[in-house]
């Protein structure tokens, strides 16, 4: 039985748009982690260089969540999304999926009085506001609205703050 998560980061590198990222990536299903971290740059700079280079990447970040979540692998996320809670989702769903895309992180979810930090560890090969990006696209499928935020970074830690709006 195949993972649902199977081909995750290739339709991830789909979902950025970036022509040679795409052509580096040929037929395999994983970018090394420099080809990604160039390919982020290029779409940064081609698309939002008018902006900080810290809200530039956000936006890289939101446009590769709501590309990925459009695709026909993230239609499974975003369909799950739809349904579950949000603690649920950043408690079960968010680690199995940053589970399945990359290894070598662990991702630990502790619920808070206002909802939770997501903490991922395991060296990042991008901004952490293209992180951040990412899981605000994501957030904004849920059906409780929430709010997330970076919390503490560090080189091999990133911390996500999650906020549920009642």
């Amino acid at each position: 039985m195949s993972s649902p998560f199977l081909g995750a980061q290739r339709a991830l590198v789909v979902a950025l748009g970036d022509e040679t990222a795409l052509r580096e990536l040929g037929e395999a299903q994983w970018l090394p982690a420099g080809a990604w971290a160039a390919a982020i740059e290029r779409v940064r700079l081609a698309r939002f260089a008018s902006l900080p280079e810290a809200q530039g990447s956000l936006e890289v970040g939101r446009l590769i969540g709501e590309q990925f979540l459009a695709s026909e692998v993230g239609a499974l996320i975003r369909t799950t999304l739809d349904v579950l809670p949000p603690e649920r989702a950043f408690a079960s769903l968010v680690p199995t999926f940053m589970g399945r895309l990359r290894a070598q992180f662990q991702v630990d979810w502790a619920t808070t009085p206002s909802g939770g930090t997501l903490t991922l560890h395991g060296a990042r090969a991008t901004a952490p506001e293209v992180t951040l990006g990412v899981f605000q696209a994501f957030a904004r499928h849920l059906p409780t609205p929430c709010a997330v935020t970076l919390g503490r970074i560090e080189p091999e830690r990133l911390e996500l703050r999650v906020h549920f709006r009642t």
